[in-house]
């Protein structure tokens, strides 16, 4: 026999408080999953960028410092002439290394190179390390460090050079 509606029986419509809040928990639990996993990869490939623009930083680094040995040799001047012992700013710019003093490179939006005068300011700095272990080699060591998610972060490259005349 059915109770009347305005009876003890209870009512099968709807959703109880607890019901809810055990649906709405399921919910939240397996929607975790996906959004840190998003978060995790969108930082990996932050990290990744940054990782990668530094190495190119490094070799660029490098790459200058061989550039002007090669142009001493083919000028017939002293190989090492302009590659003193020491800590050098160098600059894709600029054909001379200035004193290191830890300035963050500029990024020429227009022209999509780091330097030192025009630009927006970036996270990396970049300092190229020469030392003269003998009379016709230099080792060079060619450093960027930024800063990413508070924590330091470095990419350094090492090459000896030698007097090939």
């Amino acid at each position: 026999m059915a109770l009347p509606s305005g009876g003890f029986g209870i009512s099968k419509k709807g959703f109880t408080l607890l019901e809810t809040i055990v649906a709405l928990a399921v919910i939240l639990t397996a929607m975790a999953g996906p959004i840190t996993l998003a978060t995790r990869g969108i930082f990996s490939a932050k990290f990744a960028r940054s990782r990668l623009v530094s190495a190119n930083l490094a070799q660029e680094g490098m790459e200058l410092v061989r550039k002007i040995r090669d142009d001493n040799v083919l000028a017939d001047r002293e190989w090492d002439v302009g590659l003193g012992i020491g800590d050098w700013q160098v600059d894709i710019l600029s054909s001379d290394f200035s004193p290191f003093v830890s300035a963050k490179l500029l990024r020429d939006s227009d022209t999509g190179l780091y330097n030192y005068t025009t630009g927006e300011e970036t996270l990396f700095i970049r300092r190229v390390s020469i030392t003269k272990p003998g009379p016709d080699q230099i080792t060079v060591v060619s450093h960027v460090t930024w800063m990413e998610g508070g924590v330091p972060r470095e990419m350094t490259l090492r090459e000896t050079l030698y007097n090939w005349r």
